[in-house]
């Protein structure tokens, strides 16, 4: 199960953080995450930029970009985007990664979510990401 630290939408716009829950010592990296328009509209288009990098390991082919729109019960996986086929993999350690994804907002989204982005490999033994970002939406 995975805890996390919210953060706050308010007129300052929507702010990204770590996400946390995860065990000692592996924690992922902080993705940095902007997002466009804001506020943002349930059944219209979102535009992520996103950048990152992992300094102690080079990312691997298989790893995938994911955007999650998350209600208070359940969740709405928006996108996975396969993130070699935007750039050269293995990404090597140290290496800055950035991509931009648009995508439609779930229309029955309801008032209160969270946002997670996170890249994580596609394998069944994988339960960590490598780079993380999440923001709550509402109160």
């Amino acid at each position: 199960t995975l805890l996390i630290v919210n953060a706050k939408h308010d007129k300052g716009g929507i702010e990204f953080k770590a996400c946390e829950g995860f065990p000692k010592d592996s924690f992922p990296v902080l993705l940095n995450v902007t997002v466009a328009p804001d506020p943002i509209k349930p059944g219209k288009d979102l535009t992520f930029s996103i950048s990152g990098s992992v300094k102690d390991f080079d990312i691997p082919i298989g790893t995938y970009l994911h955007i999650l729109f998350i209600p208070s019960s359940g969740y709405f996986e928006s996108l996975d985007v396969d993130i070699c086929s935007d750039t050269q993999c293995p990404i090597k350690a140290g290496t800055v990664y950035s991509t931009t994804q648009t995508v439609t907002v779930p229309k029955n989204l309801p008032p209160n979510y969270s946002i997670m982005v996170y890249e994580m490999v596609f394998a069944p033994d994988a339960t960590i990401p490598y780079t993380c970002a999440i923001a709550t939406i509402g109160s």
